[in-house]
């Protein structure tokens, strides 16, 4: 009786035992999987960003001045501080019987960052396509070069005056290579408010976001306009002798003019 009692003992440790064996390889098997899952090849979703912002456009540092030859200094103007503006006067070509009646569309120049900025119209700053000038200077110059330097962010023209009496002036204009509107260099003598070119060319015109070292020369009857110190245009006219210089762009602001200087020769 105790024997059989012992074989019984055996055989139930036997099948306790192959239970606690099966046990073992179903949690080692799903353990298995578990790990296999995990170092699974396929790629790990990526999460979304957004795309960095541009960074809002700032002025570019101006150009380094090249050494020039000596010569007589009748002006310059840094724009250092708001006291510069009394050094010039602003005139919106072709405006005078409009601004007398509404004088709230006269164009607005401003001294920003130690520059000048011609700053849209009237309080409200709206753009327009009116032609305005900064001009500086007396009616007696003769032969001088008015040097500048130009920095165009949202305009679309620049130039400069010589010889200014009135509504009559020599000047250059350039436009900007973003427009279709050509020729985009012209040099010309203006009469009581009428334009007679001397000089059109058809070459490429200027980029916008970089800053231009411009410069019109008036001696005697020859005209010459340098870009960047290339010669761009060239005449010879007798029409205008003497008057102011200046600076010349369109109401559409968004346009710097810095480092103004008149030289006689």
């Amino acid at each position: 009786m105790l024997k059989q009692q012992r074989w019984m003992m055996t055989i139930v440790a036997g099948v306790l035992s192959l239970f606690i064996i099966a046990g073992l390889g179903m949690s080692l098997s799903r353990r298995g999987m578990a790990e296999e899952e995990f170092v699974s090849d396929e790629p790990t979703p990526e999460v979304f960003t957004y795309p960095d912002e541009p960074p809002t456009p700032t002025l570019a540092p101006r150009p380094t001045d090249v050494p020039q030859p000596a010569a007589t200094v009748l002006f310059a103007d840094t724009f250092e501080t708001p006291d510069a503006l009394a050094q010039w006067e602003f005139v919106d070509l072709g405006m005078a019987e409009v601004l007398a009646h509404l004088p709230d569309q006269r164009s607005v120049w401003v001294i920003e960052d130690d520059q000048l900025k011609q700053d849209l119209t009237a309080q409200a700053r709206n753009p327009s396509i009116q032609e305005t000038l900064a001009l500086t200077g007396l009616a007696e110059w003769t032969d001088y070069t008015i040097t500048a330097k130009v920095y165009d962010r949202q305009n679309a023209t620049f130039g400069l005056v010589a010889r200014r009496q009135g509504d009559s002036f020599y000047r250059y204009r350039v436009i900007a290579d973003i427009y279709e509107a050509t020729p985009k260099h012209v040099l010309e003598v203006v009469v009581d408010g009428v334009a007679t070119p001397l000089v059109e060319l058809d070459a490429p015109g200027y980029e916008q976001y970089r800053w231009y070292t411009v410069a019109l020369s008036v001696v005697g009857p020859t005209l010459r306009v340098t870009l960047d110190g290339d010669v761009v245009a060239e005449a010879t006219d007798t029409t205008l002798t003497a008057g102011q210089a200046g600076l010349y762009t369109r109401a559409l602001g968004g346009i710097f003019f810095d480092d103004v200087t008149i030289t006689a020769p």
